[in-house]
């Protein structure tokens, strides 16, 4: 009867410790989503113990409205209100494991410009230096999709295996050069996305 009880209470614990040990690793590495749109608060961070994605803007995105078009040494240097959305990623880790992460620039589905008329620009701030990412801008339609959402593209791919990783970037966004302004695809037309990081 003693051995009974005493199997039932090693079973019992190894259960819990199971369950407890699955929840940490579900916690540690759970994806960040966004719950609102384009009016998040200036404060938005996610903390799951090795990963936190704060937004430094008041929103989690970058609009396009009845911009003009610009040349690539124009758009990699405009500063302007819906011209570049900063965000930082942190990270902590054991140091052994790393941690695999993807910026992604999620459209609007209620973006009425033409998707081939418009650039992306993405680099690191370091010390408020801007270091180069791409040496050159690209159309957001050349990107790839993230996870075959033609939606959703994939900006920067990279992995976390320093025990304390943070990372400022800036984004920028604009009609590209060449664009003929009196085309009816031009008048009164948006393009919006929203920064999203996802981890795995």
């Amino acid at each position: 009867m003693i051995m009974d009880n005493d199997f039932k209470k090693s079973i019992l614990i190894l259960i819990i410790a199971g369950l407890l040990i699955v929840s940490i690793l579900l916690f540690s590495f759970a994806i960040f989503y966004p719950n609102s749109g384009y009016n998040d608060s200036i404060d938005n961070t996610l903390t799951t113990g090795v990963f936190s994605f704060s937004f430094l803007e008041p929103s989690n995105g970058i609009l396009i409205n009845n911009a003009l078009p610009k040349t690539d040494i124009e758009g990699k240097t405009q500063m302007g209100k819906n011209e570049t959305f900063d965000f930082t990623l942190t990270a902590t880790t054991d140091g052994v494991h790393a941690i695999h992460y993807t910026v992604v620039a999620l459209q609007d589905k209620a973006s009425t410009l033409p998707v081939e008329w418009v650039k992306i620009y993405l680099t690191k701030l370091v010390n408020d230096t801007e270091i180069e990412i791409n040496s050159e801008p690209i159309l957001f339609m050349q990107l790839n999709n993230y996870n075959n959402n033609n939606y959703a593209k994939e900006v920067y791919k990279n992995s976390i295996v320093s025990k304390d990783y943070r990372q400022k970037f800036r984004f920028r966004m604009w009609i590209k050069d060449g664009i003929n302004v009196n085309d009816p695809n031009y008048a009164n037309k948006t393009f919006k996305v929203k920064i999203n990081v996802y981890a795995v």
